[in-house]
């Protein structure tokens, strides 16, 4: 979490835990859980587009979860089946053929 209070701060890793207090830390801790910051967020805003898209388009023919169309961070790697399934939502989601798929 250091890192994330870090980059957030504009500050090194040893600057920003000698510039904040045990109480902001776990503020700013407690802040991070109900609205992240950095890579995860920013996944989270572009997941939220593409699946406008992919709507819009209807390459889907029913709902996806937001989870779907976001990057994971953090996480196991992928098997090479979730590659697989998150390039082919992604064709899908740009008309593109796959396999001789039209949708």
């Amino acid at each position: 979490m250091w890192h994330r209070i870090a980059a957030r701060q504009a500050r090194t890793v040893a600057e920003a835990q000698a510039a904040n207090t045990a109480r902001e830390f776990a503020e700013l801790c407690a802040l991070w859980e109900i609205e992240p910051w950095g890579p995860e967020r920013d996944a989270i805003h572009a997941a939220q587009i593409v699946k406008a898209i992919a709507e819009v388009l209807g390459a889907t023919r029913h709902a996806r979860p937001i989870e779907d169309y976001a990057v994971r961070f953090g996480r196991a790697r992928q098997t090479p089946q979730d590659m697989r399934a998150a390039l082919r939502l992604a064709a899908l989601t740009a008309g593109v053929r796959i396999n001789g798929d039209d949708r």
